[in-house]
Protein backbone atom coordinates (compact mmCIF):
# COMPACT_ATOMS: atom_id res chain seq x y z
CA UNK A 1 0.00 0.00 0.00
CA UNK A 2 2.81 2.40 0.76
CA UNK A 3 4.39 1.51 -2.58
CA UNK A 4 1.12 2.09 -4.45
CA UNK A 5 0.70 5.47 -2.75
CA UNK A 6 4.22 6.48 -3.77
CA UNK A 7 5.48 6.94 -0.19
CA UNK A 8 8.21 4.27 -0.52
CA UNK A 9 9.89 3.47 -3.86
CA UNK A 10 10.07 -0.16 -4.97
CA UNK A 11 13.81 -0.33 -4.27
CA UNK A 12 13.19 0.82 -0.71
CA UNK A 13 11.75 -2.59 0.14
CA UNK A 14 15.20 -4.17 -0.25
CA UNK A 15 16.38 -2.15 2.76
CA UNK A 16 13.65 -3.87 4.80
CA UNK A 17 14.94 -7.36 3.98
CA UNK A 18 17.45 -7.71 6.84
CA UNK A 19 15.09 -6.39 9.59
CA UNK A 20 12.34 -8.64 8.26
CA UNK A 21 14.64 -11.65 8.28
CA UNK A 22 15.67 -10.92 11.89
CA UNK A 23 12.02 -10.52 12.92
CA UNK A 24 11.35 -13.95 11.42
CA UNK A 25 14.43 -15.83 12.69
CA UNK A 26 14.38 -14.67 16.34
CA UNK A 27 10.79 -15.78 17.13
CA UNK A 28 11.28 -18.97 15.10
CA UNK A 29 14.41 -19.83 17.09
CA UNK A 30 12.65 -19.15 20.41
CA UNK A 31 9.61 -21.21 19.42
CA UNK A 32 11.81 -24.09 18.24
CA UNK A 33 13.12 -24.42 21.81
CA UNK A 34 9.58 -24.88 23.12
CA UNK A 35 8.50 -27.54 20.61
CA UNK A 36 9.39 -31.14 21.53
CA UNK A 37 11.73 -32.90 19.10
CA UNK A 38 9.37 -35.71 18.12
CA UNK A 39 8.90 -37.13 14.65
CA UNK A 40 5.44 -37.97 13.33
CA UNK A 41 4.97 -41.42 11.80
CA UNK A 42 5.86 -41.62 8.12
CA UNK A 43 3.06 -41.79 5.57
CA UNK A 44 3.12 -44.32 2.77
CA UNK A 45 1.05 -42.15 0.44
CA UNK A 46 2.62 -40.45 -2.56
CA UNK A 47 1.20 -36.95 -3.03
CA UNK A 48 0.32 -35.93 -6.55
CA UNK A 49 -0.46 -32.60 -8.10
CA UNK A 50 -3.58 -32.11 -10.13
CA UNK A 51 -3.44 -31.21 -13.79
CA UNK A 52 -2.49 -27.55 -14.25
CA UNK A 53 -1.03 -27.06 -10.75
CA UNK A 54 2.34 -25.79 -11.95
CA UNK A 55 0.69 -23.50 -14.50
CA UNK A 56 -1.42 -21.94 -11.73
CA UNK A 57 1.73 -21.34 -9.65
CA UNK A 58 3.36 -19.74 -12.70
CA UNK A 59 0.31 -17.56 -13.26
CA UNK A 60 0.50 -16.42 -9.63
CA UNK A 61 4.14 -15.38 -10.03
CA UNK A 62 3.29 -13.75 -13.35
CA UNK A 63 0.45 -11.81 -11.72
CA UNK A 64 2.80 -10.31 -9.14
CA UNK A 65 5.34 -9.48 -11.87
CA UNK A 66 2.59 -7.91 -13.99
CA UNK A 67 1.47 -5.67 -11.13
CA UNK A 68 5.03 -4.47 -10.54
CA UNK A 69 5.71 -4.00 -14.26
CA UNK A 70 2.47 -2.10 -14.88
CA UNK A 71 3.37 0.34 -12.11
CA UNK A 72 7.11 0.75 -12.80
CA UNK A 73 7.21 0.74 -16.59
CA UNK A 74 3.74 1.83 -17.74
CA UNK A 75 2.95 4.11 -14.77
CA UNK A 76 -0.44 2.42 -14.36
CA UNK A 77 -2.00 1.46 -11.02
CA UNK A 78 -0.72 -1.96 -9.83
CA UNK A 79 -4.36 -2.97 -9.41
CA UNK A 80 -4.61 -3.22 -13.21
CA UNK A 81 -1.74 -5.72 -13.26
CA UNK A 82 -3.38 -7.78 -10.52
CA UNK A 83 -6.74 -7.78 -12.26
CA UNK A 84 -5.10 -8.74 -15.56
CA UNK A 85 -3.34 -11.67 -13.92
CA UNK A 86 -6.51 -12.79 -12.15
CA UNK A 87 -8.41 -12.55 -15.42
CA UNK A 88 -5.86 -14.80 -17.14
CA UNK A 89 -6.10 -17.23 -14.21
CA UNK A 90 -9.89 -17.31 -14.50
CA UNK A 91 -9.68 -18.01 -18.25
CA UNK A 92 -7.19 -20.84 -17.63
CA UNK A 93 -9.43 -22.17 -14.85
CA UNK A 94 -12.37 -22.25 -17.25
CA UNK A 95 -10.47 -24.56 -19.61
CA UNK A 96 -9.26 -26.75 -16.74
CA UNK A 97 -12.80 -27.16 -15.43
CA UNK A 98 -14.18 -27.82 -18.91
CA UNK A 99 -11.62 -30.59 -19.47
CA UNK A 100 -12.31 -32.18 -16.08
CA UNK A 101 -16.07 -32.14 -16.55
CA UNK A 102 -15.87 -33.55 -20.08
CA UNK A 103 -13.60 -36.35 -18.89
CA UNK A 104 -10.67 -35.30 -21.09
CA UNK A 105 -8.44 -34.84 -18.03
CA UNK A 106 -6.44 -37.77 -16.69
CA UNK A 107 -8.26 -39.86 -14.12
CA UNK A 108 -7.13 -39.62 -10.52
CA UNK A 109 -5.93 -42.92 -9.07
CA UNK A 110 -7.95 -44.50 -6.30
CA UNK A 111 -11.63 -44.89 -5.61
CA UNK A 112 -13.77 -42.11 -7.03
CA UNK A 113 -16.17 -42.26 -4.11
CA UNK A 114 -14.92 -41.26 -0.69
CA UNK A 115 -17.33 -43.09 1.56
CA UNK A 116 -20.81 -43.47 2.86
CA UNK A 117 -22.48 -40.39 4.29
CA UNK A 118 -25.71 -40.36 6.23
CA UNK A 119 -28.46 -37.80 6.29
CA UNK A 120 -31.87 -37.86 7.94
CA UNK A 121 -34.87 -36.29 6.26
CA UNK A 122 -38.27 -36.62 7.95
CA UNK A 123 -36.84 -39.30 10.27
CA UNK A 124 -35.80 -41.46 7.32
CA UNK A 125 -32.12 -42.35 7.02
CA UNK A 126 -30.69 -41.59 3.58
CA UNK A 127 -27.38 -43.06 2.50
CA UNK A 128 -25.36 -41.62 -0.34
CA UNK A 129 -21.81 -41.37 -1.58
CA UNK A 130 -19.94 -38.11 -2.00
CA UNK A 131 -17.56 -37.75 -4.93
CA UNK A 132 -13.91 -37.72 -3.92
CA UNK A 133 -12.83 -35.32 -6.64
CA UNK A 134 -14.49 -31.98 -7.43
CA UNK A 135 -13.83 -30.17 -10.72
CA UNK A 136 -11.47 -27.20 -10.56
CA UNK A 137 -13.12 -23.93 -9.51
CA UNK A 138 -10.86 -20.93 -8.89
CA UNK A 139 -13.56 -19.04 -7.00
CA UNK A 140 -13.99 -21.80 -4.41
CA UNK A 141 -10.20 -22.07 -4.00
Amino acid sequence: MVWQKGIVPFGGFFALFVPSLVNWIVPAALMSLAVPRLRPPALNEQPSMRKGALVVVGLFIGTIATAVAFHNFLHLPPMLGMMTGLGVLKIYGYFLRRDEISGAAAQIAGPELSGLSENKIDGKLLEYYKPRHKPFDILSA
